[in-house]
């Protein structure tokens, strides 16, 4: 499930532009503290995961950093950090893989943890810090009490991400492209004012 996209430059470089759209955006607006422009100010990141196997370097550098903006009136000068696709909030794992990880049908047996932490290097005490964040802490998110009522059918909190994934359509890459946009309002601290923004088309 996992080889083809961790190894495929295509589907990295998507995820960037999905990010650039959002901030993009996110800069247009302005500051959404009191409407003045915003400058870019970003954060260093240095994800783990699949992507430490790719070596073209224009991808190491588009994966070095997280969008952030600051705000450019003195008297606020605020930082707006805006939702990002790549990156699950200061989890050091790239986003995909924590969702692809915690998204199997048949549950983290001890053998399957055994695979999954050689293969991406996770301590398996990570992997159950991240079933935590989706059973239990997404679940409290403003994002999802609203996302919950977009479904027909609710989801329950034990089924996460997995059942969330399948409500989506195309291949994998396609699902967990719309996957990571539609959650992305929780990887920013100003949660609810994304939670308005255009994002999700």
């Amino acid at each position: 499930m996992c080889h083809d996209l961790h190894s495929d430059p295509v589907f990295y470089h998507a995820l960037f532009d999905l990010d650039q759209e959002i901030s993009d955006l996110t800069q247009s607006q302005g500051c959404i503290f009191c409407g003045e422009t915003l400058h870019v100010s970003n954060y260093e990141r240095r994800p783990r995961g699949a992507f430490v196997n790719l070596s073209e370097p224009q991808l190491k550098h588009k994966y070095s950093f997280r969008f952030s903006f600051c705000c450019s009136q003195d008297g606020c000068r605020r930082r707006v950090t805006p939702p990002t696709v790549r990156f699950l909030g200061r989890k050091v794992y790239l986003g995909f893989i924590i969702v692809l990880v915690c998204a199997l049908k048949h549950g983290l047996t001890p053998r399957r943890a055994l695979l999954l932490c050689g293969e991406f290097n996770i301590p398996r005490q990570t992997i159950t810090r991240w079933r935590r964040f989706w059973c239990h802490q997404l679940t409290q998110m403003p994002f999802w009490k609203k996302a919950q009522g977009t479904h027909a059918v609710a989801i329950q909190k034990e089924e996460l991400p997995g059942e969330l994934l399948g409500r989506f359509t195309g291949g994998l890459s396609e699902r967990l492209q719309q996957l990571l946009k539609n959650i992305s309002p929780v990887t920013c601290t100003q949660q609810r004012h994304f939670l308005d923004l255009n994002l999700h088309h």
